[in-house]
């Protein structure tokens, strides 16, 4: 909430050591509820913000996005992808290998993505029939 976004950045051990964040981190209250289900996506994600001035905002979900009953739509998929490779996947595959992820179904050959995600073309390997 407080960058407004979430990425590898906060999954240093100096952003979670951040004072900023170990201070909202007191803030949060987790509730277990263990009369529900202990398996993945058993229950309700129940949120409620309280804000100092007694305002609520809550909020329930039962499967996260991105999951088989709320799949993310193609440009909440691309967009996603391309934050989470940039630095990681050269610029220029990043895009293809997209695109590539995205039409699975349509690829009759599967060593195209194969040699783009595994770098296997910057080694000469590709074409090797």
């Amino acid at each position: 909430m407080l960058d407004r976004d979430v990425n590898f950045s906060h999954l240093t051990p100096e952003f979670i050591s951040d004072a900023k964040f170990r201070e909202a981190r007191s803030k949060v209250k987790l509730v277990l509820h263990q009369d529900w289900p202990a398996h993945y996506n058993s229950g309700i994600a129940h949120v409620l913000v309280k804000l100092k001035n007694g305002k609520e905002f809550a909020m329930d979900r039962s499967y996260p996005i991105g999951s088989r009953e709320e799949p993310l739509t193609r440009e909440q998929f691309k967009s996603l992808y391309l934050k989470f490779v940039r630095g990681i996947v050269p610029e220029y595959q990043m895009e293809k290998i997209a695109e590539a992820i995205l039409n699975l179904e349509k690829l009759s050959d599967m060593e195209e993505i194969i040699d783009l995600l595994t770098f296997r073309h910057k080694m000469g390997f590709l074409n090797m029939s």
